[in-house]
């Protein structure tokens, strides 16, 4: 599937380097949608970033205009998580971690060609909001990796990936003293992805080519299936959403997407949307988009009765329209 082609400013090296703060203030999501919208938590959000090595997988990356595969596979691991202190829209690289948790988790793929910083608006509402978030930088398709240029060929193998990264933050949080420790809650946790990232995401969630049983629930942003086979699986429920200007998907590809999800599901579109900016860029659609997808999150794992915002949020005239699907009330 083609996707997200653009390209990300960020300094690159085999292991996952340190998120620098960031210098143009994000407003708060429910500020920006309006008085009608729900009104979410303005926690401050630290940020970090690691990595894990998989010696058992190669990476495949395109050089000279050819495949080639390197031994091993360093994921790079970017994490947004509530701080103590109020929010200003800013990232804080290494900030004491909130003592007000344990916080649910939220596992995020992104698109071809980027790293978790295109989405970083996003990321930072949803840890603003009570969420760990954890991007997670693929070494194949992703802007960082070794020597070479991303390919999709690469794709099969990022399920995989986003479970080795939650195996290491849940490694990190079982470390007494680490930043970790009494920060995550692993009962509840969410796979969210856009593009490339949002199959990956359906390959995770309701694909029997690959089963993480750890994940409660999925948000899917502007992307389809990999391929492989899909047998009826009830029990994830799916957010699937969309600009319905996409310019790399045909609205087939969303239509398949849906057709997929057997439990519990909701599709939402971004009316006068593309394909990146609806999920990337600051703007009063995109502060409702962020708003629909934390109903979203907050119903299913913090188990808020969010069903009347999420119907009000995907409404939005000129805005969003509900497909089909939604939350009980």
């Amino acid at each position: 599937m083609r996707r997200t082609v653009v390209a990300l400013a960020l300094a690159s090296a085999a292991l996952a380097p340190a998120l620098p703060a960031q210098s143009s203030p994000a407003a708060p999501a429910h500020t920006a949608a309006g008085s009608a919208a729900r009104t979410v938590s303005q926690l401050r959000v630290g940020t970090l970033s690691e990595s894990t090595f998989d010696r058992t997988r190669p990476t495949t990356r395109r050089v000279k205009g050819k495949l080639k595969k390197s031994p091993g596979r360093t994921t790079g691991i970017y994490v947004w998580y509530p701080a103590q202190g109020k929010d200003d829209g800013q990232d804080h690289p290494g900030e004491a971690p909130a003592t007000t948790g344990p916080f649910p988790v939220i596992v995020f793929a992104p698109g071809y060609r980027v790293t978790p910083f295109t989405y970083r608006r996003t990321l930072h509402v949803w840890a603003q909001a009570g969420y760990v978030v954890v991007g997670v930088g693929f070494p194949g398709s992703g802007a960082n990796g070794p020597p070479g240029k991303p390919t999709e060929a690469d794709l099969t193998q990022q399920p995989r990936d986003m479970s080795l990264a939650l195996d290491r933050v849940a490694q990190d949080a079982a470390t007494p003293g680490s930043w970790a420790a009494g920060l995550l809650d692993l009962t509840r946790i969410a796979a969210a992805g856009h593009s490339d990232g949002a199959s990956t995401v359906v390959r995770m969630l309701l694909s029997t080519a690959y089963r993480d049983d750890r994940f409660d629930t999925g948000v899917i942003l502007a992307g389809g299936e990999l391929g492989g086979t899909y047998n009826r699986r009830d029990d994830v429920p799916v957010l699937l959403m969309n600009g319905d200007h996409d310019e790399y998907n045909e609205p087939s590809v969303f239509k398949e997407t849906w057709t997929l999800a057997h439990g519990r599901k909701a599709w939402v579109l971004a009316v006068g949307g593309h394909h990146l900016p609806p999920f990337a860029a600051a703007g009063l659609q995109q502060s409702v988009i962020r708003l629909i997808e934390i109903a979203w999150l907050d119903h299913y794992l913090k188990a808020a009765n969010t069903a009347n915002a999420f119907y009000d949020l995907s409404r939005r005239p000129g805005l969003t329209k509900l497909l089909g699907g939604g939350l009980p009330h």
